[in-house]
């Protein structure tokens, strides 16, 4: 089991998880200086109110789904045209259902078999409305409506259950569509920020549960500081941290993440977020990741974060304090 004692940042990293050492790193700070004067602190920042929120997003109560990416099921077309013959045509009595193969991909609704009611795509920016049919469950009949410019189009599931799972699928999948759009061409940062924090709110808050709902969102932050980064000031920075926390509970860091998190790091140690925000980051990280030569970028931000742990008043005991953390951590595991 590792044990505290006096060394370089690296040293310590190597304690917590228990790997070899890597390439050095760039700094001349080590943990055993004497105690740096006290600097004041970044004044404190209330990051609960940077998105305009009181408080993160709540996960929605009731059952939980795993996204559908295709399936079997039943579907009806209606023409909402107004002459009497649509109008016999769309009646309950002559509604005719058939059986198709659905695929929610990423821009449209297809069928791997297009005839019939299913011969064109139903593109996502072309649904007007998504909605349960719930009159008809009396019937035992669990349908879904999509509402398209030129009609409706009914889907028919076996149960309540299946039929909800394919409404909050493609509801997920015309959202998610939305805001890569939005991200890609938006360049004003205050509105970048806030479509990134209503992404996540609407990942934190879907009753879908499945990896791919929070790598998409995820991937998208990832591309777009690949692309933004270097244009940001540093309140965009913080905001975009502030924002991402909620996904990264439960969930690692990208590779552009982690550069990014790591840059934070470097230009502002001493900033309240490296202990507010990032330090769950960096200790999930250590809790289960073993193997830092695959993610050579993550244990980039290790690094870096510890090195910002060093930089802060007492930095020693600071540094010290979360080494022993972690060392409980691991005996309690």
């Amino acid at each position: 089991m590792a044990t505290i004692r006096p060394g370089t940042p690296q040293q310590l990293i190597n304690d917590i998880s228990g790997s070899s050492p890597p390439m050095p790193i760039e700094a001349n700070v080590t943990v055993s200086e004497p105690v740096k004067p006290l600097e004041p602190p970044e004044p404190l920042r209330d990051y609960s109110m940077i998105t305009n929120s009181p408080s993160r997003p709540v996960s929605c109560a009731g059952p939980r789904y795993k996204l559908i990416n295709e399936g079997d099921i039943q579907v009806c077309r209606l023409n909402h045209t107004r002459t009497m013959i649509s109008k016999i045509m769309s009646s309950k009595w002559l509604r005719r259902w058939e059986s198709h193969h659905l695929v929610l991909g990423e821009s449209e609704i297809y069928s791997l078999m297009p005839a019939g009611f299913m011969e064109e795509s139903v593109s996502y920016t072309s649904i007007e409305d998504v909605h349960v049919i719930s009159r008809w469950d009396a019937g035992q009949k669990f349908c879904l409506r999509i509402t398209i410019p030129d009609g409706s189009l009914l889907l028919q599931a076996n149960n309540a259950y299946l039929r909800d799972q394919w409404l909050h699928s493609i509801q997920w999948k015309k959202q998610v569509l939305k805001y890569q759009k939005l991200l890609r061409n938006t360049r004003r940062p205050e509105v970048l920020i806030k479509e990134i924090k209503n992404m996540i709110d609407l990942t934190m808050t879907t009753p879908l549960q499945d990896e791919e709902i929070y790598q998409v969102p995820l991937e998208l932050v990832s591309d777009l500081l690949q692309q933004n980064t270097a244009s940001m000031s540093r309140m965009a920075h913080e905001n975009i941290i502030v924002a991402l926390a909620p996904l990264l509970e439960n969930n690692h860091p990208s590779p552009e993440i982690c550069d990014f998190f790591s840059k934070h790091c470097k230009n502002s140690p001493r900033s309240n977020l490296v202990i507010e925000m990032f330090t769950p980051v960096v200790q999930r990280i250590l809790k289960h990741n073993m193997d830092f030569g695959k993610y050579p970028r993550m244990r980039m931000f290790v690094q870096d974060y510890i090195l910002a742990l060093n930089s802060q008043n007492e930095g020693l005991k600071v540094v010290q304090n979360f080494v022993k953390r972690q060392v409980r951590y691991k005996r309690q595991a």
